[in-house]
Formats: C-alpha cells, structure tokens, sequence
C-alpha cells in the first residue's frame, strides 16, 4: 500500500478530508494531492494537520465503534435465539398437552 492508497482510505474513513475540485485544477495537483472516481467527479485531499499519533488514535476509536456494534448485534440475535426456543417449548407443551388431552377423549 502506498501513501495514495493510504490518503484514500483515511478520507473514506472521514479521517482527512477531500474537497471536491474542477478538472482543471485536479490537473495541477500532483499524483498523490487528489483522485479522480469513474463517475467523472475530481477530489483533492485537505490538510487537517493530524499528527499520525492522532490519526491511530482515531482508527482506534473507529474499530473500537466497529466492535462495539458487532457485539451489540450478536447479543440482539442471541436474544432472539432464546426467544425463539422458549415460543418452540411452550407450543411444544401446549401441543403435548393437547394430544394427551385428545387420547383421552377417545379412550372413552
């Protein structure tokens, strides 16, 4: 991965900005200053003068946020599991209870 690579992730990430530019003053950046997407649009990267030291912390934070949402999907779909499985016993039951209840009805 190169710096380009690099700046274009970080403003993906909303990390260091992009501004959108014209086409003829995207041509007078150099190669790494901006990018260019297929729909035809021009950006340049803006300088918001993080030290990297501020930049880690800020992916940090951001995969901190990241894991936090994971776990928070897992407990809801854990949640729903339990559910599931108790509404799966009481019908279980209340159907048992039925069949019993039917059998005897016939016995008589």
């Amino acid at each position: 991965m190169n710096k380009f690579d690099l700046k274009v992730l970080l403003s993906d990430l909303g990390i260091i900005g992009k501004k959108s530019t014209s086409k003829s003053e995207f041509d007078l950046l150099d190669s790494g200053g901006g990018f260019s997407t297929n729909a035809g649009y021009y950006y340049k990267f803006t300088d918001n003068d993080l030290t990297s030291d501020e930049i880690n912390v800020a992916l940090a934070a951001m995969s901190a946020k990241n894991i936090r949402t994971i776990k928070n999907v897992c407990i809801f779909f854990l949640v729903l599991t339990v559910i599931s499985v108790l509404i799966t016993l009481f019908g279980y039951f209340k159907l048992a209870e039925f069949v019993s209840s039917f059998s005897s009805i016939l016995n008589y």
